[in-house]
């Protein structure tokens, strides 16, 4: 699908960027990588994953499935199961009630801003947010889907962290609108602190 994206920004990273290697991510907390806001809550969203166990994959879009296929069927630790899982990320699609949701909040913006780094480049778009949040994937629309990406409405309603191998995606947003998206989907959408690791 070809949507209107304009881009605002293509450059060399810096050093003045202080954006570490996906490697050096992995040992980062979610309060790392996330403005700070004692006001803001973070949230995980998951999309499309494809456990590997015992040779055989099953894929699969929500998290009741992704814990008990871990053992936390009641205990629900994203830590403990993202190290107990072997995982493959799927298409990075999200629930429509989920997207409708976050387009809903922002208004009157009907525009995402997004910020793609892969070495050397980082990249900036603006790009519709109906097109972006119904795609089938959410990646594939962009000029360049591989990377790790930061994505905002224009209004600051909320502020998003994707990165192309992980199927979760999160969300930092009020509690106002966090609760919402778990009472449309609450097998889609987890409450999370911010002092889990960032990085499957």
């Amino acid at each position: 699908m070809t949507i209107p994206v304009r881009t605002l920004g293509v450059r060399a990273v810096s050093p003045l960027d202080q954006f570490p290697e996906i490697g050096r991510r992995r040992e980062q907390l979610l309060k790392d990588v996330f403005p700070t806001s004692c006001d803001l809550e973070f949230y995980a969203i998951i999309t499309q994953v494809c456990v590997h166990e015992h040779e055989r994959a099953e894929v699969i879009e929500d998290f009741d499935t992704l814990f008990r296929l871990s053992g936390e069927p009641t205990g629900r630790n994203l830590d403990r199961t993202r190290a107990h899982l072997k995982v493959t990320e799927g298409s990075k699609r999200i629930k429509p009630a989920v997207a409708t949701e976050l387009l809903n909040s922002m208004s009157p913006s009907r525009h995402v801003l997004i910020r793609c780094w892969e070495d050397p480049n980082s990249y900036v778009w603006q790009v519709p947010g109906e097109a972006f949040f119904r795609a089938r994937d959410m990646l594939k629309v962009l000029p360049h889907p591989f990377g790790e990406f930061e994505v905002t409405d224009e209004g600051g309603a909320w502020f998003m962290r994707i990165v192309d191998d992980d199927p979760l995606i999160f969300l930092q947003a009020h509690s106002k609108l966090g609760r919402r998206l778990i009472d449309l989907a609450p097998s889609e959408v987890l409450h999370v602190q911010p002092s889990i690791r960032y990085r499957w």
